[in-house]
């Protein structure tokens, strides 16, 4: 291990090194080949000293036993207080830092990884830099994200390959690619929005419930996983309540300094003919700016219609 890292790196490791120069020392493609290094500073670098548990699905170097790795130790050296996973469809006999695991497993295989995530999950950080293939990229989406922690990222890289025939990609449009998974995940996401049937609607949960947001960026999609209690506002019956609720949270720090926070309040109440509590919201700001106009305006309009 020792002479893996060479006494130039264990020199230089004194201070602190920034992912960039660790892609560089390690000789990984995630930095020049494709420029995703900054997009994972901005996800790690807050944690980095922390107990994280990073999982890449795959390892590099193809069939080649002795060869792959790379991005495992930069993760190793980037994040020292972490235990790195690194699984491949091949075996792997190769040289890595002791806070890494390797282990030989398909992506497409679902009991195998949902072994490995009740094992050694959550993970903080999920990487799918594997075959590349949209449906291998399905299965292991579909599998880890359930045990991927609360505020913890699922990175799929390369979705250049939805346009790469050798990837099974292609601009046809009945084609499924990368990036169908990625309007499949936002789909799951705004699950609220479409109304599935209540059996579909409890299997999305995991999905609709915990998909914070999804950013894509050149040739890389980050799924973000964070609990969100979510209604839509176009429901009248379940999303306008929520919507109450949560402007009468805000009122301690906003009802006193702006009155657009009651004419809000007030149209909500109004959507839901809860005209008692309409009348009543307007008082109420009335109280804190009795000369404002546009309270005194709808309030005489309220008790002209009621």
């Amino acid at each position: 291990m020792r002479g893996l890292f060479g006494s130039r790196f264990r020199s230089r490791s004194k201070a602190v090194a920034s992912l960039t120069e660790l892609a560089i020392a390690f000789d990984c493609d995630k930095h020049i080949d494709h420029d995703y290094i900054p997009i994972y500073e901005r996800l790690l670098e807050p944690r980095r000293f922390e107990n994280l548990k990073i999982l890449e699905i795959g390892i590099g170097g193809y069939q080649s036993s002795k060869a792959g790795g790379n991005s495992l130790r930069m993760w190793a050296s980037y994040a020292p207080e972490a235990t790195i996973y690194g699984i491949d469809l091949h075996e792997k006999d190769i040289e890595i830092p002791a806070n890494v695991r390797l282990v030989q497993l398909n992506q497409t295989d679902r009991l195998g990884l949902r072994h490995l995530a009740e094992t050694h999950g959550p993970f903080d950080l999920v990487i799918d830099d594997g075959s590349h293939i949209p449906q291998d990229s399905e299965a292991a989406f579909i599998t880890l994200f359930p045990y991927l922690s609360d505020n913890g990222s699922y990175v799929i890289e390369d979705i250049q390959t939805s346009f790469n025939s050798d990837f099974q990609g292609g601009l046809e449009s009945d084609r499924f690619s990368i990036l169908s998974l990625v309007e499949r995940i936002v789909k799951l996401q705004h699950t609220i929005e479409w109304k599935p049937p209540r059996k579909a609607k409890h299997q999305n949960a995991i999905y609709s419930e915990w998909i914070d947001a999804v950013e894509i960026h050149y040739n890389l999609v980050v799924i973000r996983k964070k609990r969100s209690f979510r209604v839509s506002n176009l429901d009248r019956h379940e999303g306008v309540p929520h919507l109450i609720k949560r402007t009468l949270d805000l009122e301690r720090d906003l009802g006193t300094k702006y009155p657009a926070y009651w004419t809000r309040l007030y149209r909500y109440y109004r959507s839901l003919e809860c005209f008692e509590q309409a009348d009543s919201c307007l008082q109420r700001g009335l109280c804190h700016f009795p000369s404002d106009p546009e309270l005194r305006r709808l309030l005489t309009e309220l008790r002209g219609q009621t």
